[in-house]
């Protein structure tokens, strides 16, 4: 799990890989502390 902010948007994005895929969501917010629950709820999801 990572967290990462690209170059063409404010918000940051969640990256992680499952069963060899890689899976990239926006968490839809611009503060880190929150994107990175957000990044711990999309990988317990899975």
């Amino acid at each position: 799990m990572s967290l990462a902010k690209r170059a063409n948007s404010k918000n940051f994005y969640s990256e992680f890989t499952v069963n060899g895929k890689k899976i990239i969501k926006s968490t839809g917010t611009t503060n880190k502390a929150l994107a990175s629950k957000i990044d711990v709820k999309y990988f317990k999801m899975l």
